[in-house]
């Protein structure tokens, strides 16, 4: 069974590479509101953030074009101030509808 925190008791990786994919995503849909694929997504773990922390997830597009997109997702510690990830989520726009 897949948990939201790994055994060292702190926020699991896959939990945070979910985040990075899915903001990412929706950061980009609100440019233009096209639909998407996800041709690389790139994760750097940091620090620990413990089940009970409040964490601000911050999206920035980094580059857009006709046929990409680059979001720069940056998840911290709000109580820490510490940067526990750092994510970089490319999409390819593709010319017809999926």
């Amino acid at each position: 069974m897949w948990s939201d925190q790994n055994s060292l008791q702190v926020l699991h990786q896959g939990v945070i590479s979910s985040l990075v994919d899915n903001v990412g995503a929706a950061a980009l849909v609100t440019v233009d509101g096209r639909v998407r694929v996800s041709v690389d997504l790139n994760v750097s773990y940091t620090s620990s953030a413990h089940i009970d922390d409040e964490i601000e997830v911050d999206a920035m597009v980094s580059k857009y074009t006709t046929s990409i997109g680059v979001v720069i997702v940056k998840l911290t510690n709000k109580r820490t101030g510490e940067l526990v990830a750092e994510g970089r989520h490319t999409m390819y726009f593709p010319a017809s509808k999926l």
